[in-house]
């Protein structure tokens, strides 16, 4: 029926967006598909080379050959980087590589990213701390957010309690705040640590 076919086709699609999103093309993952021991990596990789060449044909891009396309532009053409006093990312845990990658790209040694690594709403497409980490670069200045002014801290303690994760004091034991951080350091200490 109708609505298994566009369920199956949304996820191919899905799964061709994320691999660019990550920098991967059809041609890459051809390669790393025909050492697998599974016959369905080498027919997906026939499909993501149908669908870059469906798309290449009607002389259009797609959002992950865009952002290839402005790297390598700016690796080829230094001169087309326009020179920023700063470039500020804020949320920076929740980017894929291929933005990422554009960002420092174009912003060079001008580049501020600010994110909370316990925070990432994706973080199975691999956002969170290790894309903070990812940016640790020389020029490149790394915030990360440790205290929330979001939630109260109750629900946090009630959200790390449940996803297993270590809570130092309850929030009733602080008079109603809690520290910054899980394990530990308060709001000053993670401020001071990052200077």
């Amino acid at each position: 029926p109708r609505g298994v076919a566009a369920g199956l086709l949304g996820g191919v699609l899905r799964r061709i967006d994320r691999l660019k999103a990550e920098l991967i093309d059809a041609a890459e993952f051809t390669a790393w598909a025909r050492q697998q021991p599974s016959p369905r990596e080498r027919e997906f990789s026939e499909i993501f080379q149908a669908h870059d060449r469906m798309v290449r044909e009607l002389g259009a891009c797609d959002e992950g050959d865009l952002v290839r396309l402005a790297i390598r532009l700016l690796e080829d053409h230094p001169s087309a980087r326009q020179p920023f006093q700063h470039v500020l990312i804020d949320d920076a845990q929740e980017l894929d590589l291929g933005p990422a990658t554009l960002a420092r790209a174009l912003a060079g040694g001008a580049l501020t990213v600010a994110g909370d690594p316990l925070a990432a709403v994706s973080r199975f497409r691999g956002a969170g701390s290790a894309r903070l980490d990812w940016f640790e670069t020389p020029g490149t200045k790394v915030v990360r957010l440790l205290s929330s002014h979001r939630c109260p801290a109750q629900v946090r303690d009630a959200a790390f309690a449940a996803a297993g994760l270590p809570i130092s004091g309850s929030a009733t034991e602080q008079g109603g705040r809690s520290s910054g951080e899980p394990g530990g350091r308060s709001s000053d200490e993670s401020a001071a640590s990052e200077e």
